[in-house]
């Protein structure tokens, strides 16, 4: 008996509904736990991760594709030629175009990486609100967690230098190559390509 009088003991509801929020907290904070390692800092590695594993390929692309130009031009007597250096100035270019078509790209991976984590991490808490057992879903947070932390698979990023060089090679430099019956792509190796511009 308090000074107030009688003590007054929780019905079986208010202790059913703080058992009820006791448990929503406890699978709250789990799910908010395991998903605690996606921060700022992860994004912007996965950004670079991305972007480092597209880039040598893209300078390959770019080493194979001036080596081509610099036949072509050799070929047909123009390798000093002022047309040569516009080409050579306009593949420039091109590969800054490329290397921001990459970074862009691995910027809208990284986003839809974390839409895909804010997305998993909402549907958890909402089976933690609607009575899910918390040891399921922490199990289940652990997994989505462990997936989404895995490294992607390396994918090609296609021949970004095709329509640059159709344009510039096979289109122009072909021209003076017509009446030999000489095709203008082949192996000479040019040292100066190679290089990023931007990256």
């Amino acid at each position: 008996m308090s000074l107030f009088g009688p003590s007054v003991q929780a019905g079986p509801a208010v202790q059913s509904e703080q058992q009820n929020q006791a448990q929503i907290a406890q699978g709250e904070g789990q799910v908010q736990s395991n998903f605690a390692g996606f921060n700022p800092d992860f994004y912007n590695k996965y950004t670079q991760t991305t972007l480092g594993a597209e880039t040598p390929q893209l300078m390959n692309q770019y080493a194979t594709t001036g080596k081509n130009l610099t036949y072509a031009l050799a070929r047909g007597g123009n390798l000093q030629s002022s047309a040569a250096q516009q080409e050579n100035q306009s593949l420039q270019k091109q590969l800054g175009a490329n290397e921001a078509s990459i970074a862009n790209r691995a910027v809208d991976q990284t986003n839809a990486l974390k839409a895909n984590v804010n997305n998993q991490e909402s549907q958890l808490d909402n089976q933690v609100i609607q009575g899910g057992s918390p040891s399921a879903i922490n199990s289940q947070s652990q997994a989505m967690v462990a997936a989404d932390r895995a490294p992607a698979a390396i994918q090609p990023i296609g021949n970004l230098f095709a329509d640059w060089a159709n344009d510039y090679i096979a289109d122009k430099s072909a021209r003076a190559f017509q009446g030999n019956g000489q095709a203008p792509f082949g192996g000479l190796v040019n040292a100066q390509y190679g290089t990023s511009s931007t990256l």
